[in-house]
């Protein structure tokens, strides 16, 4: 229950700084104003996908409403979330995958045995997973194909 009063007080805190209503943050994520005072009480708290949407509405990231880490000012939050879209952080990112994954498999530790699964699409999966972790929708940004950033880097 405690934890449910951290996630509460972290919600309250940051809609009362952009100076939101529990309704307006309600309308916002598309719950009524008793489902936002339920969350700060600790009564309640918010779905994984809802709490995605308080993180993006109130400017943070669901890991600080959670866990209280990471970026809790709006700025802060902007600001990661700008750097995930760079095309550098992308490449950098898709690259760091790939290569992870090739030693992976030449170690023996994993195998793909579906011929339709390539490293492009597990390169994907991983950089939807991590936007979504920082309350950002996976179609807001493109994402390039691994294969593309193997020849950027080769």
């Amino acid at each position: 229950m405690e934890e449910n009063n951290l996630i509460g007080q972290r919600i309250k805190s940051l809609r009362e700084q952009l100076d939101l209503s529990q309704e307006g943050l309600g309308d916002l994520v598309g719950v009524t104003c008793q489902s936002v005072q339920q969350w700060e009480s600790g009564k309640t708290v918010p779905r994984h996908n809802r709490l995605r949407k308080i993180a993006n509405e109130l400017n943070t990231t669901p890991n600080y409403l959670q866990f209280g880490v990471g970026p809790e000012s709006a700025d802060s939050a902007i600001d990661v979330r700008d750097a995930l879209k760079t095309e550098e952080f992308k490449n950098q990112h898709l690259a760091a995958i790939t290569k992870a994954f090739r030693l992976a498999v030449s170690m023996g530790w994993i195998g793909v045995k579906r011929p339709d699964v390539s490293l492009n699409i597990i390169g994907d999966l991983f950089y939807t997973k991590l936007l979504e972790e920082y309350g950002m929708e996976p179609g807001e940004s493109e994402t390039p194909a691994v294969d593309d950033v193997q020849k950027k880097g080769a």
